[in-house]
């Protein structure tokens, strides 16, 4: 919804309860990618694709990180 201040916040404290959370962490790409910080985004879905281990999360994160290194240095 845009809100991202709140979803920051959310996704913080998702992260202070555990930070080997997968989903939060490809969460936390999301939310920087549209903020429009890609390196901090490709950082949180390298995290993401690592603690997902092959999952459905690790998969996702994997294609982000992938779709912005291809549009960003």
């Amino acid at each position: 919804l845009g809100n991202y201040d709140k979803g920051k916040e959310n996704l913080d404290v998702a992260l202070e309860i555990d930070q080997n959370l997968d989903a939060a962490n490809l969460n936390f790409g999301w939310l920087y990618e549209k903020s429009g910080n890609e390196m901090l985004a490709k950082e949180y879905y390298k995290k993401a694709y690592v603690l997902g281990r092959g999952n459905s999360v690790g998969k996702l994160a994997a294609a982000r990180y992938n779709n912005l290194s291809q549009t960003t240095p």
